[in-house]
């Protein structure tokens, strides 16, 4: 469907393209100079995007990005001072405190970050601790299409027009290394401020 976007195709097909996600990451997973699969979603002209087809697309990297490689330090170092895991706090507080819950559901919540750099900026952090789309069960699966569904639609009705963004899924890195302590997230980043 060459004008769809996955604010306008139901839950199964989203599903179905995590389902596509976490095959692709598990291939490219096992080439030994893979250090690093980045999977994302650039929605809008705002943004940059040239094909008006609905797309995702897959960055096989032989390093750890910068932004990454410093939220797994961060992730190192809050769990060496703490014990725990820092998105687990992070959402556990975000759900604590409730005034910046979008939506949740059985395995995901969604919230604006405490620490936002986007006017609309949005993370959808599992309420398991886990690193990776591999890593879920198929109901997980099945609840990250749900709450997908409900964080694009309302992206649209906030100006009651198709809502650019940048949809980046942080995974734990495919280089072997133990990453017990890292949390698997989805992270938005749209960069409008108003309609226009």
């Amino acid at each position: 469907d060459h004008d769809a976007t996955l604010a306008t195709v139901p839950v199964e097909r989203i599903y179905n393209l995590i389902r596509v996600w976490t095959d692709r990451f598990l291939a490219l997973e096992g080439i030994e100079y893979v250090k690093y699969v980045f999977e994302f979603e650039n929605k809008g002209s705002e943004v940059g995007v040239t094909l008006d087809h609905p797309h995702s697309l897959i960055y096989a990297y032989p390093f750890v990005p910068p932004r990454v490689a410093r939220e797994i330090e961060m992730s190192r170092q809050h769990e060496v001072a703490t014990g725990r895991c820092l998105l687990c706090d992070i959402a556990a507080e975000e759900r604590h405190d409730g005034r910046r819950i979008v939506a949740e559901n059985a395995s995901f919540v969604a919230y604006v970050p405490f620490f936002a750099r986007w006017p609309y900026e949005v993370h959808i952090c599992s309420l398991r601790h886990l690193q990776a789309l591999p890593d879920m069960e198929d109901a997980e699966q099945r609840d990250l299409a749900s709450i997908l569904k409900t964080v694009l639609v309302a992206y649209d009705n906030v100006f009651e027009r198709p809502f650019p963004y940048v949809m980046s899924i942080h995974q734990r890195p495919t280089d072997g290394q133990r990453y017990d302590y890292y949390h698997f997230h989805i992270e938005f980043y749209p960069p409008l401020r108003s309609t226009d």
